[in-house]
């Protein structure tokens, strides 16, 4: 019985993550292509400073992710990997081996690994010191992934949380003490 009530629960919580993961993989894709679309509406002035002509939106629906690997991992890589994956086995079901083949679809996987591994440390840091439910511990991955793209201001003022206080959310935020590296996108 407790074997099936856990199946129960964590089965809903594995497919929210299988979506979460493939929103955010097209998130990447779709802010590389920003990026790309800036880089080539860049105009000098007459200082030489680079300033932005426009911004062009893309149609999210046009996204494809790549499966061709860009990348290869290093040992030390697939080190940082392996303590990522454990880090956040309780709210993120992918195996080890899904979470290797993502980051060889990055252009430059050590930069990647490298927020991850600052978001597994403020994460571990906040679960390691409270009781704290599925719920919770899945809103504090969300809390982790969004303040390694943002800013704490932008984390608290444009997003809604159900499960942690105010206080808990602060305390991750405090945690993650890197700069927010938001995603870039290219066209290929």
């Amino acid at each position: 019985m407790k074997n099936i009530l856990q199946l129960g629960i964590v089965k809903p919580i594995i497919e929210w993550h299988k979506i979460y993961n493939m929103i955010r993989r097209g998130i990447i894709i779709l802010l590389l292509g920003f990026t790309v679309l800036a880089c080539q509406n860049q105009v000098k002035s007459s200082d030489n400073s680079v300033e932005e002509d426009s911004v062009q939106w893309i149609d999210f629906n046009e996204i494809v992710t790549s499966s061709v690997p860009l990348s290869e991992l290093s040992e030390a890589d697939k080190e940082q990997i392996g303590f990522i994956h454990e880090s956040f086995i309780a709210v993120n079901s992918n195996s080890l081996i899904e979470w290797e083949d993502g980051f060889e679809l990055d252009l430059n996987p050590s930069v990647e690994i490298e927020v991850w591994t600052n978001m597994a440390i403020a994460y571990n840091a906040f679960t390691s010191n409270h009781e704290l439910s599925q719920d919770q511990k899945s809103e504090a991955y969300k809390v982790v992934l969004l303040r390694s793209l943002m800013s704490n201001e932008d984390v608290i003022g444009k997003n809604e949380f159900e499960f942690l206080s105010i206080g808990e959310i602060n305390e991750i935020l405090e945690s993650y003490t890197k700069a927010p590296k938001p995603l870039s996108l290219i066209q290929m």
